[in-house]
């Protein structure tokens, strides 16, 4: 167990800042598996072989190996895209989010490539849903009407597809180019709102 470890913490990862060190083995660990395989192909058991993290422990804290790579990616967006309500603008967030994507294309390219209902892109989609619900109920839109709740839901699933493909395909696009595309898939409800935050 400790050569494994020891092997796996020298890998480049995006988790450094976890404090815990149980979380931080297992974050570790899934990294190095997804520097090779995409999330569908990795196991819960391989995880917690590689890890030397018990069953036991790692049941009391994940649900399975997607609920793991959704709550370390939580902090990722909290520190970015869910700042955006709180005066901090799409523009950075969204560069700030990208940024740290291309700093692991591999593992980001993996870790997308699930379609999995519990996988990251639908943790991604909920989060953001859940990120524009509120600022758009916060400016007087009617979400519990159908038009608006498809048309965010057209929007994130329409951007959200851009970031996987882009990723899939090793993230050469320039990110000023998917940040426009990005702005100019947003339909023009949301635009109005969004622009204080741009």
């Amino acid at each position: 167990m400790g050569t494994r470890l020891r092997h796996v913490q020298k890998m480049k990862h995006p988790f450094t800042f976890i404090e815990d060190e149980t979380a931080r083995r297992l974050a570790l660990t899934l990294s190095q598996l997804l520097e090779t395989e995409t999330m569908d192909q990795i196991t819960t058991s391989r995880i917690i072989e590689l890890s030397g993290v018990s069953r036991s422990t790692y049941y009391r804290r994940y649900s399975d190996k997607y609920d793991l790579l959704n709550r370390l990616y939580q902090r990722l967006l909290d520190d970015t895209i869910m700042r955006v309500s709180l005066q901090y603008s799409f523009r950075e967030a969204f560069f700030d989010l990208y940024h740290t994507l291309q700093a692991y294309p591999v593992f980001f390219r993996n870790a997308l490539a699930s379609n999995e209902p519990a996988s990251l892109r639908f943790y991604i989609f909920n989060r953001c849903y859940e990120m524009y619900d509120r600022i758009m109920r916060g400016a007087g839109m009617d979400m519990d009407q159908a038009y608006y709740r498809l048309l965010l839901t057209g929007y994130l699933h329409g951007t959200l597809e851009v970031t996987c493909i882009w990723a899939s395909k090793g993230m050469k696009e320039d990110l000023e180019l998917l940040y426009r595309i990005t702005c100019r898939l947003m339909p023009e409800e949301m635009q109005g709102l969004m622009e204080k935050y741009m």
